[in-house]
């Protein structure tokens, strides 16, 4: 009688699970590289916002912000 699982059926799983494992390898990457550009995004607009702060701050101790020189 002959078999009724084919012999080729053990590596077809095998190759299904190396497959598996790239995949996951994979997206773990993607998800990592995603992780740590929204992160330099978010600095980037932190460190954007304290720039304008700090241009305000100066602005309005050199006076330029109250209508002029008080002089």
């Amino acid at each position: 009688m002959p078999p009724l699982i084919p012999a080729s059926y053990g590596s077809t799983e095998e190759e299904e699970e190396k497959l598996r494992e790239e995949k996951y390898i994979k997206e773990e990457k993607l998800r990592k590289s995603l992780a740590a550009y929204e992160k330099g995004e978010r600095e980037t607009k932190v460190m954007a916002l304290r720039t304008e702060l700090a241009e305000q701050s100066m602005k309005k101790f050199a006076g330029e912000g109250l209508g002029g020189a008080a002089f």
